[in-house]
């Protein structure tokens, strides 16, 4: 019997087929000159973003000192707003609006330049009190219980009359108040006046308790030249507002 002949055909290319598939390090074949090259073109670098200025960073509460005319990286006389790495004070419009006094919110009565938000306690007081004059120069700060800030010698409010004369030999004869005696301080960049509990002995007020007497109450930074003045029981705090 005869084999058909389109199995013979099939037959003869059968080593043919494996010697193609054995010759598998044959180079492709490469394109003919001028024949257009279709590898997709490389894409262009994105233009990089600019790199976001990172806010300046403030002091830390437990960093700030106050001394005469200064507080922190501030002085008497800076103007407001002040520097961002400086920034420890903030324009609050309605800071004093209501309350007692009904001033209106809008009002420029109503301003006032206040702490930053890293110097406020939880309960809604702060750390320190800013004087800002009509000129919108700082006039004053000041430090009262029962914020932690000190002198640059360690004096804070609450500090017995004894150790701050101890540490402050060249402090002024003491000024008489109603309520306290003033003690001031001169250095370069103003004053700083110490305000201490007193009970006048010719007139007696029991207005402090045994714990408080003879205690610093309040320590106020002042320009050269300024007039020391009592906050005791005035309602008068720098930066306070009207009640």
């Amino acid at each position: 019997m005869r084999t058909p002949a389109r199995v013979l055909v099939t037959a003869a290319l059968a080593p043919l087929l494996l010697l193609a598939a054995c010759s598998t390090g044959a180079p492709a074949p490469s394109a003919s000159p001028g024949t257009p090259s279709t590898a997709a073109p490389s894409a262009s670098p994105l233009p990089s973003a600019s790199p976001t200025a990172e806010p300046a960073a403030l002091p830390a509460l437990v960093d700030l000192v106050i001394g005469p005319g200064a507080l922190g990286p501030l002085l008497v006389g800076d103007a407001v707003p002040p520097s961002a790495d400086a920034a420890i004070v903030v324009l609050e419009p309605d800071y004093c609006a209501g309350g007692s006094a009904g001033i209106p919110a809008g009002s420029p009565d109503a301003e006032r330049w206040v702490a930053a938000e890293p110097y406020r306690f939880s309960y809604g007081g702060l750390a320190f009190g800013t004087g800002v004059e009509a000129d919108g120069t700082i006039g004053a700060f000041q430090v009262l219980a029962p914020s932690p800030i000190p002198t640059a010698e360690g004096v804070v409010a609450g500090t017995p009359l004894d150790h701050l004369l101890s540490l402050y030999p060249t402090l002024s004869t003491p000024i008489d108040a109603v309520l306290t005696r003033l003690y001031v301080l001169d250095g370069l960049d103003g004053i700083l006046v110490f305000e201490v509990a007193w009970e006048d002995p010719a007139n007696p007020s029991g207005y402090w308790s045994p714990a408080e007497l003879d205690r610093v109450f309040a320590m106020t930074a002042l320009p050269t030249g300024a007039a020391p003045f009592a906050v005791a029981a005035t309602d008068g705090g720098v930066g306070g507002c009207p009640v």
